[in-house]
């Protein structure tokens, strides 16, 4: 038996390519607005909000990921658009989308926020949702973030040994 196909509250639009229009503009404004809505739910998510529960969190940081997702859809313009200008900036842009996820995984406060979920609310999730969260917070810890910081002079004093 198939399962019946999902549905969302944030369907996203067709994509709206430029044609023989200006790619460089469009590869830029797409990659840049869609990292700037990960930035603002990122934000959103860490000013946290009086009767944000577990559900309301999860949703807005799957809408941060698909902005992110969005965002670094422009790489494949990096590889087969015919305009080098086009390709080289669309290289640059994978890059930024790279640093951005990178520092998101690091992020000790959106760590905080996802490690902080009310357990009966995640216990309530249903289990794509607390997979995500399970996932993420995996993700974090494979990173570090869940554990104490290193202090700023013994990482420079390391450094100095180095």
């Amino acid at each position: 038996m198939t399962a019946a196909p999902r549905t969302t509250d944030h369907p996203l639009p067709p994509l709206d390519l430029p044609g023989d229009g200006d790619w460089l503009t469009w590869v830029s404004e797409r990659c840049e607005g869609h990292l700037a809505e990960a930035t603002r739910l990122v934000e959103e998510l860490k000013a946290g909000g009086p009767g944000a529960g577990a559900a309301e969190v999860l949703a807005t940081w799957n809408r941060a990921e698909t902005a992110i997702a969005n965002a670094s859809s422009v790489s494949v313009w990096s590889e087969v658009h015919p305009d080098a200008a086009v390709r080289d900036r669309a290289d640059e842009l994978g890059q930024d989308v790279q640093r951005f996820v990178t520092e998101l995984g690091l992020d000790r406060d959106l760590y905080a926020v996802l490690a902080g979920l009310d357990a009966a609310e995640v216990e309530a999730l249903d289990d794509d949702a607390r997979r995500v969260l399970d996932h993420a917070l995996r993700d974090f810890r494979r990173a570090g973030v869940d554990r104490r910081p290193v202090r700023d002079d013994a990482v420079v004093m390391l450094m100095a040994a180095g």
